[in-house]
């Protein structure tokens, strides 16, 4: 009975420790807001109105 103790001890350990890591490697590569603003109007400047028929 004891080890099944243990053995449940020892997993809700690991889980923690797993969901903590989990949550810093998902922070740490984030988007942050800026890299959003700069993509953001990046795509606003690719979507320029363009006019296909070119006057000689």
């Amino acid at each position: 009975m004891k080890s099944l103790l243990k053995f449940g001890v020892v997993l809700i350990i690991f889980g923690l420790v797993m969901s903590l890591l989990t949550t810093v490697f998902i922070r740490a590569n984030a988007v942050t807001k800026s890299d959003m603003n700069t993509a953001s109007e990046t795509l606003n400047a690719e979507k320029s109105p363009v006019n296909p028929v070119q006057k000689p």
